[in-house]
């Protein structure tokens, strides 16, 4: 069986586990009501019988912090640095410290990269400023659309 497809066996199962912990718990629609029911013996018991869904979640949860862990390396404490800073040219500077962050993500690496001038280029600076304006929109677009929903059902 290929790995696509054994992936999305898994996710089948993990949603019928998921569907049948939102029946047990007192706030169906919570994620942390949710997930503090799986958290049960009954529920992980389950889990770790059903083969390949224990390393699934490990991994799906590992990704997330290491993402989390890279975005806001403690090394460089996820802000830009006065040494960072003093690597631009100083016309440029106020525009770093505005960003504030010390790494930026570059969708063509696949990798959040230090926002110095060495590490990035001006097209992958642009290219992280894009990514983060079209999820920006994305967001903006549904939170104007609930409000709109809001708006109509008065």
């Amino acid at each position: 069986m290929s790995e696509r497809k054994t992936s999305g066996k898994l996710i089948e199962i993990l949603r019928s586990f998921i569907s049948e912990a939102r029946a047990e718990c007192e706030h169906p629609n919570s994620q942390p009501a949710v997930q503090h029911t799986m958290l049960t013996r009954p529920f992980l018991r389950r889990i770790l019988r059903t083969r390949g869904l224990k390393m699934h979640l490990i991994a799906t949860g590992l990704g997330q912090e290491i993402r989390r862990f890279l975005k806001t390396d403690p090394d460089d404490g996820g802000t830009v640095t006065r040494n960072q800073l003093e690597l631009w040219p100083a016309r440029l500077q106020s525009l770093v410290q505005d960003i504030g962050m010390s790494r930026v993500f570059v969708p063509s690496r696949n990798e959040f990269v230090l926002l110095a001038p060495k590490s990035i280029g001006a097209e992958e600076v642009r290219e992280a400023g894009r990514y983060l304006i079209t999820k920006g929109e994305d967001c903006i677009r549904r939170g104007e659309t609930l409000i709109s929903l809001s708006d109509r059902m008065h």
